[in-house]
């Protein structure tokens, strides 16, 4: 989890800041409180795993000749508190990264569009400058099909 809020989302969000506001203070305050976002994200990721090590069991049986070791995490059975925490750990590692990396993604191609060169713009600046916004514009819709096909997945896998 800490490698995902580390590297997509915390780098995501200082390069919007530095793209769509380059001037405004919220990029200080990144800055400022750098640390203190990394500290929060690594707590709530030992936390997280933390759960896995009191929850979690191997168990050794035999097949064959050899020995295997069965991983299994072992909840209440009246309780629903695996289910609750697997749907916790899918939302927090899967479904508000992508949604986050698909709003800022999105909102960053649309400044870039918007975005005039200052003074008179030459035939090469004018050609560079829409060759770099298809491109942006390519990989916003190449990340949003590449998710929806993952969801997709997840959910016929879901219903069979």
């Amino acid at each position: 989890m800490e490698k995902i809020w580390n590297d997509l989302i915390y780098d995501l969000l200082n390069r919007y800041f530095a793209i769509v506001h380059p001037l405004r203070s919220s990029v200080s305050w990144f800055k400022s409180h750098r640390t203190l976002i990394v500290f929060l994200i690594w707590m709530t990721g030992v936390l997280i795993g933390g759960t896995q090590l009191k929850i979690s069991q191997s168990n050794p049986f035999q097949y064959g000749d050899q020995w295997y070791y069965d991983c299994k995490e072992q909840w209440d059975q009246e309780l629903d508190k695996g289910k609750i925490y697997t749907i916790l750990v899918f939302f927090l590692t899967f479904i508000l990264p992508i949604t986050v990396l698909c709003l800022v993604y999105t909102s960053m191609g649309f400044a870039l569009i918007r975005h005039q060169l200052p003074g008179n713009e030459t035939f090469h600046h004018q050609f560079a400058s829409r060759r770099i916004k298809v491109w942006v514009i390519k990989h916003i819709i190449f990340f949003h099909f590449i998710i929806n096909s993952i969801n997709n997945n997840l959910v016929y896998d879901k219903l069979q």
